[in-house]
């Protein structure tokens, strides 16, 4: 670990304890959330004017930042989805698999009808990069990487495609932080039953009474020696079964874990679970910001980040024009947009700004499927355009 790489760490950990200072103290601050500060925190660092970030120096920032995310995300699902409740998948169901496959089919129907408007200013494996961005906007990067592979795309088109697909999905993702929801509300039907998350400042015991602090640390320990075993135990069942601990493996084991742990009480009813889990939440949220260099962005594929903008624009319209015709509650048509779009390691993200925990468990598991129906459909559309 080199000396700016353990500064970095220092301050992602450190802008997520500024942000909610903030969200406390000053309605302004309230309003955008700790999640769209400690968001706009990483930004600063990647964009600031005073100093160049050298190739060296970006190479660290680029390692460390994806450190933390192999660390903060693992830990951070078990505790989000420990106090799950079944109950939700029932009742939420059917309106979160119609959603799930609307955003689908709108990821297709919008790159398809872009690319066939200026796709052919993209060059020879234009077609490719549209099948990449599919896998990536149903999927995730794991998606993308797999795509890349079957269709034999050049490592040209997979840096392009990934660096214009981080940087327009940053864009929605700050607008999901802040107005989607309050605009969408005004046209959508209201979630039936939505259950708000508990505030870090907002600790309580099972049944409602101020924890000590004491009582606050010991519980503390519960959440994160939980979290930790869970990830262990899901590691080595990845390793055991593949040889490997990929990331999809792991996140796929450690919720399935997660969930099965839920029907445990003594472990649902730890009070500082989400308080935890989204604390880990935030500093992946800084140090996602970090990797979000809009100069260089620009100058990496201008053509491409057209037709991806573009394509993002048309695909959400369409996602959200057939949500409403089916009449899914305003909730599940973001979460299942996120769902897919960024995959499941952003679903606590979205989830968390819309503040209503019953779309979480769906949002993780229509997440999953996306996996699997990104990779498919990415190579098909990669290998028929």
């Amino acid at each position: 670990m080199t000396i700016q790489g353990g500064v970095l760490i220092a301050y992602c950990i450190l802008m997520p304890v500024l942000s909610i200072f903030l969200a406390r103290r000053f309605a302004w601050a309230k309003f955008l959330g700790p999640v769209l500060l400690s968001c706009g925190f990483g930004i600063i660092v990647a964009n600031q004017p005073i100093f160049a970030v050298s190739t060296e120096l970006a190479a660290i920032m680029t390692k460390t930042s994806k450190l933390i995310s192999q660390i903060t995300i693992p830990l951070a699902i078990p505790l989000l989805l420990f106090q799950s409740d079944m109950s939700d998948l029932k009742t939420q169901g059917k309106s979160s698999i119609i959603s799930f496959f609307i955003s689908v089919f709108s990821v297709f129907l919008g790159t398809f009808l872009v690319f066939k408007y200026f796709g052919g200013q993209l060059g020879p494996e234009g077609g490719k990069q549209a099948g990449m961005l599919m896998s990536v906007y149903i999927g995730g990067i794991p998606n993308l990487v797999a795509v890349q592979r079957a269709i034999k795309a050049s490592m040209d088109s997979f840096v392009i495609v990934q660096s214009t697909t981080m940087f327009v999905s940053t864009f929605y993702l700050l607008f999901v932080l802040t107005l989607a929801k309050p605009l969408l509300s005004k046209i959508f039907p209201a979630h039936p039953d939505p259950e708000p998350f508990h505030t870090t400042d907002e600790l309580t015991e099972a049944d409602g009474s101020p924890s000590t602090l004491k009582q606050k640390l010991v519980h503390g320990g519960q959440s994160i020696g939980a979290s930790i075993l869970c990830v262990v135990i899901s590691a080595g069942i990845t390793i055991a079964l593949t040889g490997k601990a990929g990331s999809l493996g792991v996140v796929l084991c450690i919720t399935t874990l997660a969930i099965i742990g839920s029907f445990w009480k003594a472990l649902r009813d730890i009070p500082t679970h989400e308080a935890i889990g989204t604390f880990f939440i935030l500093i992946f949220c800084v140090s996602a910001g970090t990797q979000l260099n809009i100069q260089k962005l620009l100058a990496s594929g201008s053509l491409f980040l057209t037709f991806t903008l573009i394509s993002v624009v048309a695909l959400l319209i369409i996602h959200y024009a057939l949500n409403r015709l089916a009449r899914i509650d305003v909730d599940t048509a973001i979460t299942m947009s996120m769902a897919t779009m960024f995959g499941p390691p952003f679903v606590p993200v979205a989830v968390q700004a819309l503040d209503n925990r019953t779309v979480l468990l769906p949002g993780m598991t229509m997440g999953f499927l996306g996996y699997a129906v990104g990779t498919y459909l990415g190579i098909a559309v990669g290998l028929w355009l």
